[in-house]
């Protein structure tokens, strides 16, 4: 990961603007850990691939949600961010029941290996 990254993307983990929620990048509720990111990127001129309304979920959720389950469904993001590896924080994040800033304090103290 980026470390100019990690600092926007931990700033806005903890900055309370973002409702957190599971087993989405983005859904009605909020954002899990890694659409903050994606939220982040946006705000720096990455593009996002959103849900339409002819999917499934699009057609459930609405069409200006962020699309997928973790990075790898927001290709131009995981290359912005440089971060390759984002299974542990979805699982502290869908099945672990980690806060934003609990969440924030292990990307900040584990970076380099994300």
């Amino acid at each position: 990961m980026k470390e100019h990254v990690k600092d926007l993307w931990v700033a806005a983990l903890r900055s309370g603007e973002y409702d957190q929620s599971v087993s989405a990048l983005q859904d009605e509720s909020g954002h899990c850990c890694l659409g903050v990111l994606c939220e982040v990127g946006k705000k720096h001129g990455v593009k996002l691939i959103k849900r339409t309304g002819d999917s499934f979920l699009g057609a459930i959720y609405g069409s200006d949600l962020i699309y997928g389950g973790d990075l790898s469904d927001q290709d131009e993001v995981e290359k912005w961010s440089g971060v390759a590896e984002d299974e542990h924080l979805v699982r502290m994040n869908d099945d672990l029941g980690k806060g934003f800033d609990e969440i924030a304090d292990y990307i900040d103290q584990n970076w380099k290996s994300l």
